[in-house]
């Protein structure tokens, strides 16, 4: 009888939509669809704002209160503090809870880092200082809320103290500055639910308590929750803090990791309202991020939601994922619980909370066109289309998972204690794009996904080179490990070492990276920067000693070789890119020798790392790159003076190549065998245990090395002559 009057009742009240589902009634929509239910928080603008600093070109301050967040305030350069006065003259604010600061919505010059905030009250004549806080430079909006409303004031004055900046500049930038009371109607979670983030009853809560519940949202809210048709697998969920990766990059010297590793799996509509429950967060900053990465948008295209204990209401600006925004350097910040009520459950891949069995339970269920996938160290963002391609995830996110590792092991964030919750984000990307890495994620054209990027087994062996290259972006190590000309060649030697790890010939031998290396750089001795100027492809070629160190470390037992390296680079000054890139080159060769504890001076030699240069060097960010005899003195004097001095690395170490690390570990002799030469083509018979042959002219310059039995000169060299080259270093006639 009590479930006949049950459902009566609700007819009569107009409230609901009933479906026949055992006893209990449908709710066709989800509680966001009762999100008017729920008062707004009251804006209040200023009438003006004026600022203490000057501004670039049409940057002013009104930019700061116009309601859009495409334009900017913006400072000249910061000489001292700049205070920027927000004036409330119509009418005195008679309650201000809390203000939002929103910093720009691309870049990071001038965002805040330390302010103070003051308030003037009505019918004063002085402001009132409220307190300090540190933004740090945040990307996300910030909050200053009041322990107690500021009531009857007329200014709001904000002095900045610092600003991001660069090259020595500070700068203060600001996309929206905005004032708000809180609504006056609120609702009492306590007489529902266990917590404020409402998403558990109370163990005593009757299906009468929540019927009598005036409120339609919370109502419908509770009634889910009731008969368990809440989908609490995603919209409830305690996220975790993230270190900032503007602090890791710092420290670390790399670019900066991903930062939406908090994925929600829930899908916002353009203007639909945003209703999320948050329990304590624990004095810490946590906002709402919504990206948009369809075609046309990408990463970029988002909006951000400051978040307040209990109740948070928004109105989504744009459509997409949403993100949980929670990065601090507090590295014992406490997880924030969280119950995003409203937008429509999309999912995510979670290695810590999936198996194979779901992978395509999650997929099936999606309702926007993107998918997150997560795994310990790797953090996938493609279209789901792509990913149904994929019949096991699990071991696709492995695979991913295993480049980001690998290369953080093989520069030392595992031995150095660096190592980091943060994931790499790969990301896809539209238009002329192919793959390419940048600040937050790496980047690949939706047509590059299809079968490579989402096939395990191709990802480990042919298309593995693509996103090992494209992380090692990300791990470059910088300036000490990146000087002028090395931005398409210190990345190649994680790739090599992620290449190699899976089982795959290394590209240097499959494509003849050594070959050509020998040939454009040792036998032409010029110097490592030049090669540019001769060949408008140099990378594979210049990689060649880079990872020969690699082999040859492992050959004398110092496997650590490129980790210490790494934190060498790390834990010392660095030195200025554009006008000391080839003392930062003297200092890579200092590093290597002692950490080796050999003379490496007449390898790096032969490779052109120790040469005079003075010539503008092409790269990204092309400059001149300056190495002069005396530097090259002081260096040799410098290794002469080692302890280890004595201990000269081995002639053929010039000429190493994965196939002949065995040559030099067990100092093979040359077992002597045939030359044949049929027009350019030059074939060595029964040869063994050599580490290059080398061709020379007429004139006994040496025009031609190769690792391979079998080669085509470019050229005829009339008179040519032929010598094998031995471990030591020693030749012999290759008749």
């Amino acid at each position: 009888m009590k479930k006949t009057i049950f459902a009566i009742s609700c007819l009569l009240s107009g409230l609901f939509t009933l479906q026949a589902q055992e006893s209990f009634l449908t709710l066709v929509p989800t509680p966001g669809a009762y999100a008017a239910a729920i008062p707004d928080d009251i804006y209040i603008r200023p009438s003006r704002a004026v600022t203490s600093g000057g501004t670039y070109s049409s940057d002013v301050i009104g930019n700061a209160i116009d309601g859009d967040m495409s334009t900017i305030y913006h400072s000249i350069d910061m000489t001292g503090p700049v205070t920027l006065k927000f004036f409330f003259e119509t009418a005195p604010v008679e309650q201000l809870d809390y203000i939002v600061y929103y910093p720009r919505t691309s870049g990071t010059n001038g965002n805040f880092k330390e302010i103070e905030v003051h308030y003037r009250v009505s019918g004063n004549t002085q402001t009132i200082k409220y307190g300090d806080y540190n933004f740090n430079g945040a990307t996300t909006p910030s909050l200053i809320t009041f322990d107690e409303p500021l009531r009857n004031i007329n200014l709001i004055q904000i002095v900045v103290k610092s600003g991001v900046g660069e090259d020595g500049k500070q700068f203060t930038s600001c996309a929206e500055m905005q004032f708000y009371r809180k609504s006056p109607d609120t609702f009492d979670y306590t007489s529902l639910f266990t917590d404020a983030k409402c998403s558990e009853l109370k163990a005593d809560v009757t299906i009468d308590d929540i019927t009598q519940e005036p409120n339609d949202f919370f109502r419908k809210l509770a009634l889910d929750i009731y008969r368990g048709d809440y989908n609490s697998e995603f919209r409830v969920k305690a996220y975790p803090a993230y270190p900032r990766v503007e602090t890791l990059s710092a420290t670390n010297k790399t670019s900066k990791y991903g930062i939406l590793d908090n994925a929600t799996g829930v899908f916002f509509d353009a203007g639909e309202d945003i209703i999320l429950f948050a329990d304590s967060l624990h004095g810490q900053t946590v906002s709402l991020r919504i990206t948009d990465f369809s075609e046309g948008n990408g990463f970029d295209t988002n909006s951000n939601y400051p978040l307040f204990e209990g109740l948070n209401k928004f109105k989504a600006a744009n459509k997409g994922l949403a993100y949980i925004m929670y990065h601090t350097d507090n590295t014992a910040a406490p997880p924030v619980k969280i119950n995003l009520a409203s937008g429509r459950v999309n999912g995510y891949f979670d290695i810590t909370r999936h198996d194979r069995d779901d992978w395509q339970r999650l997929l099936d269920q999606t309702v926007c066109p993107y998918f997150d996938v997560l795994g310990n160290a790797a953090h996938l963002l493609y279209p789901v289309d792509r990913f149904k391609e994929c019949t096991d995830g699990l071991a696709l996110i492995n695979v991913y998972d295993s480049i980001v590792t690998l290369e953080q092991e093989f520069i030392g964030f595992n031995k150095y204690g660096r190592k980091t919750a943060n994931r790499v984000m790969f990301l896809v990307g539209y238009g002329s794009l192919y793959m390419s890495a940048s600040d937050l994620h790496t980047n690949y054209n939706d047509n590059t996904l299809s079968p490579q990027l989402i096939n395990a087994r191709l990802l480990r062996t042919s298309a593995v080179w693509g996103p090992a290259h494209e992380v090692g972006h990300v791990h470059q190590t910088r300036p000490g490990f990146k000087w002028v000309g090395m931005s398409e060649v210190s990345n190649n030697v994680y790739s090599l070492y992620v290449q190699t790890s899976f089982g795959n010939t290394s590209r240097l031998t499959a494509e003849n990276g050594y070959q050509r290396g020998f040939t454009e750089i040792i036998a032409r001795g010029i110097p490592h920067a030049k090669l540019g100027a001769y060949t408008g492809d140099p990378y594979f070629q210049k990689l060649v000693p880079f990872w020969q160190l690699h082999l040859y470390a492992n050959i004398i037992g110092k496997p650590d070789f490129y980790m210490d390296l790494h934190e060498q680079v790390r834990v010392n000054p660095s030195k200025d890119y554009a006008t000391q890139s080839g003392e930062i080159q003297l200092d890579f060769v200092r590093y290597a020798c002692d950490l080796l504890e050999t003379d490496l001076t007449n390898f790096f030699e032969a490779w052109g790392l120790i040469a005079e240069i003075d010539t503008m060097v092409g790269d990204y960010s092309s400059v001149v790159q300056t190495i002069t005899a005396a530097q090259i003195a002081a260096l040799k004097d410098e290794i002469a003076a080692r302890p280890y001095a004595d201990n000269k690395a081995p002639g053929g170490l010039i000429y190493l190549s994965d196939a002949t690390v065995d040559v030099i570990r067990e100092q093979r002799s040359i077992v002597k065998g045939t030359r044949t030469v049929n027009g350019l083509n030059v074939t060595m018979t029964g040869w063994s245990n050599v580490m290059a042959f080398e061709v020379y002219n007429n004139e006994g310059k040496l025009v031609y090395a190769t690792p391979n039995a079998k080669f085509t000169l470019p050229s005829s060299y009339p008179s040519a002559t032929y010598k094998a080259v031995g471990w030591d270093g020693a030749r012999i006639d290759a008749d």
